[in-house]
């Protein structure tokens, strides 16, 4: 149901707020936050803003053009691609190993992309949060454990989402948190 409400939207921007496990040199691990917004119109634009204390990263996709920028590391980089969104994401992670959780939900069948690599889907039950309850499915798979909270009312959307990387030591996680805006003015022209 997931996967099919995100498909039904034409334009959405999704917020949130991350925290990301990080390990210091003396073996100490520390959590990092950021702030992260991605806005979507399909079938090709987008553009994802992740933020934290000290930096800004971009990346853009419209008119079959791909930007990544970072300010800490200050790079900007183009490149042309084919039209689409989907496309636009995978080359991001697959090419240039960039790792934007949110990216996850640009696809237009998110299901297949989040289950591509399962071992197993496990219900967990319930869970309420801010307010909100929501349905908690575990996704195992070799290398990572995805949590995923979906909205048990209304529109079917995440509202949280736990990557565990399993090998890397202590088990480093990241967890954001969104809010979705379904119904987003970007200005359109008369």
């Amino acid at each position: 149901a997931m996967s099919a409400e995100i498909a039904s939207l034409d334009r959405f921007v999704v917020s949130g707020d991350g925290y990301v496990d990080a390990r210091l040199d003396a073996g100490q691990i520390i959590e990092q936050s950021m702030d992260a917004t991605m806005r979507v119109s399909r079938p090709g634009a987008m553009r994802i803003t992740n933020r934290d204390a000290e930096s800004t990263k971009e990346i853009y996709f419209g008119e079959g053009v791909l930007t990544v920028y970072s300010q800490t590391h200050n790079f900007y980089a183009q490149s042309d691609l084919p039209a689409g969104i989907d496309a636009a994401a995978n080359f991001a992670v697959n090419e240039l190993g960039i790792d934007a959780p949110m990216l996850d939900f640009i696809f237009n069948d998110v299901g297949s992309h989040l289950l591509e690599d399962a071992q197993s889907v496990t219900y967990l039950g319930l869970s309420r949060f801010r307010d909100r309850t929501y349905h908690h499915i575990g996704v195992r798979s070799a290398e990572t454990d995805l949590q995923l909270w979906i909205a048990a009312e209304g529109p079917p959307l995440p509202g949280k989402m736990s990557i565990s990387e399993k090998w890397d030591g202590g088990a480093p996680r990241s967890v954001f948190f969104f809010s979705w805006d379904t119904k987003p003015d970007f200005g359109q022209k008369s």
